[in-house]
């Protein structure tokens, strides 16, 4: 324990220093690397998730350290459809909500070990800390792996595999569609205001990363940014002030770590009348009213569609196969999303499913 605590410790001092310039520490070495992060390269996979193992799996016992089960829409969505699909299968699958506390996560991931649990799945609360649960859970002989959102670098050494979302990736491509619309509508070299989520969470390192070297490459930059703690209140808050600060043409638009505080963004502007006066983009929605409302009608703009549906079933085919002895040929195995707009944003909602 005392090692895990020297890890934990060593890994926030390092965070604190990071500046906001680019991928941070939290951003994994194959996403500052192999992804072409920076470059607009493809995250690919050359390997595909596998599907649900054929033999016999109701011996199995899966743990899932998971990090919030009613966060927002698309978490409480995966959350329990990956417990009927673990059921539909006959995998006894522990299932436990962190609420987003670190510190109960890490007993949980404690609790899984005692358990005796086949497969760990950490879902991190914090990537750095996770990096030290993922640590137990190797050191106790049980593979791990981690889901939605990646530990820190030094950590990938103790998880067998990551299933999840370039969030990089995802970043990058829906910026880069922003900025061609607004280069289409006149406005080359933008200068966006970005709300941020939380300080140093993997999820949103990446997607800013990906966001700003789109932007950068298209002649833009971040003229302002604000953290906003990944609350849909506080990002319309940091919003209002902006639109206090910042008068009409002094910025080209808006752009968010996900669609949640995007419509807080909305908010802010529809009440300061200046709604419709510049687009609102966000790197990613999992949320279907938040595409009926928002994207359908054009109120927000360019964002990647998450499915919690296919998100939690291929993780929990993931964990099933390791539990069965599979072997994963690379660290990282990304699950595909596409770009929607108010274009193409009804046939991707009736598609994912629940």
């Amino acid at each position: 324990m005392a090692a895990v605590m020297v890890f934990a410790l060593s890994a926030c001092s390092q965070s604190d220093t990071n500046d906001n310039s680019g991928p941070q520490a939290g951003t994994s070495a194959e996403t500052a690397g192999a992804d072409g992060a920076g470059s607009g390269e493809a995250a690919e996979n050359s390997e595909e998730i596998p599907d649900f193992p054929a033999g016999d799996v109701s011996g199995l016992k899966i743990g899932f350290a998971y990090r919030h089960g009613s966060y927002d829409t698309y978490m409480t969505s995966y959350y329990k459809h990956a417990a009927a699909y673990a059921q539909e299968k006959g995998l006894n699958l522990i299932l436990l909500d962190a609420v987003d506390d670190v510190t109960k996560q890490t007993t949980q991931v404690q609790d899984l070990i005692q358990q005796q649990c086949d497969v760990i799945i950490i879902w991190p609360v914090n990537s750095e800390v996770s990096a030290a649960q993922a640590m137990q859970v190797n050191a106790a002989g049980i593979p791990c792996m981690t889901a939605g959102t990646d530990l820190i670098e030094d950590g990938a050494q103790y998880t067998s595999c990551f299933v999840g979302h370039s969030n990089y990736q995802e970043g990058y491509d829906a910026a880069a569609d922003a900025v061609a619309e607004m280069a289409a509508n006149g406005i080359t070299n933008p200068r966006v205001l970005y709300v941020d989520g939380n300080s140093g969470y993997t999820s949103y390192v990446e997607r800013k990363a990906g966001m700003k070297a789109a932007v950068e490459e298209a002649g833009g930059t971040f003229l302002d940014e604000q953290y906003c703690d990944g609350i849909r209140e506080k990002a319309q808050q940091v919003t209002e002030n902006w639109l206090v600060k910042y008068k009409t043409g002094d910025f080209d638009c808006i752009m968010c770590y996900d669609a949640n505080g995007a419509v807080g963004v909305y908010n802010a502007a529809k009440a300061a009348g200046r709604d419709g006066e510049f687009p609102i983009y966000a790197a990613v929605t999992g949320d279907p009213s938040i595409i009926k409302d928002y994207v359908s009608p054009g109120l927000l703009g360019y964002m990647a569609l998450e499915s919690p549906v296919t998100d939690a079933e291929a993780v929990i085919n993931m964990a099933a196969n390791l539990a069965m002895g599979y072997k994963p040929a690379q660290h990282n195995y990304y699950i595909d999303t596409v770009i929607i707009n108010k274009d193409n944003a009804e046939e991707y909602k009736e598609s994912w499913g629940e």
